[in-house]
């Protein structure tokens, strides 16, 4: 392999199970966001029913 090559699959490898988990991490949704996006989920079935 060249080294440009090597250096690809090392940089690539590094984002995947480095970079990546600590920026989810950081920035990743909170429990509260994900309850607020869940219930917000809900309220479609009663917007079908109040138009019918």
């Amino acid at each position: 392999m060249s080294g440009c090559e090597t250096g690809g699959l090392i940089s690539a490898t590094l984002l995947t199970l480095v970079v990546l988990p600590a920026l989810y991490a950081r920035f990743g949704t909170t429990e509260a966001a994900a309850r607020d996006a869940a219930s917000e989920r809900h309220t479609y079935p009663r917007l079908r029913q109040a138009a019918e």
